[in-house]
């Protein structure tokens, strides 16, 4: 199996910066956001709330502990990425965020449109062959962790 690496993304200059936690660097499209978040301190339960679409958030760099109400907590690593549903609130912890080694995150979140009208494509072109015979979101789990090559 062929294994493709992601290159890391620059970081911003600390010293230019209004906030060191979560800093953001955001980049509209027509039907997607692209976020890239950056933290500079060591904190505890910091509340981020995902809205708008479809995220995808891929860590780059540092560690993320994060829970949602009533689940147990997981750690958030370079080389996993989330997939979360709209309107999901997550407690997050930065425990060893600072100066020397920043945290990274890059987001990436799809307007529903686009999403919905990509898996009406799936289904018209290449039905799902495997129960439930269509392709859809399923956030049962509320987030899905994908690991990757970084």
């Amino acid at each position: 199996m062929k294994s493709y690496r992601i290159n890391h993304v620059n970081l911003s200059d600390s010293s230019k910066l209004d906030s060191r936690l979560e800093h953001r660097r955001t980049f509209n499209l027509p039907n997607c956001e692209l976020n890239i978040f950056e933290t500079f301190h060591k904190s505890d339960n910091v509340i981020l709330s995902y809205s708008g679409g479809l995220v995808v958030s891929s860590m780059m760099r540092g560690e993320k502990v994060m829970s949602e109400d009533g689940q147990e907590a997981f750690d958030f690593l370079p080389g996993q990425s989330v997939i979360l549903p709209d309107g999901l609130t997550m407690n997050v912890g930065f425990p060893d965020a600072d100066e020397n080694r920043p945290v990274q995150c890059i987001t990436l979140t799809l307007d529903w449109d686009t999403v919905h009208k990509n898996l009406d494509y799936l289904n018209e072109r290449y039905s799902n062959r495997q129960a439930p015979f269509e392709w859809k979101l399923d956030f049962s789990h509320q987030h899905s962790k994908i690991a990757w090559s970084l």
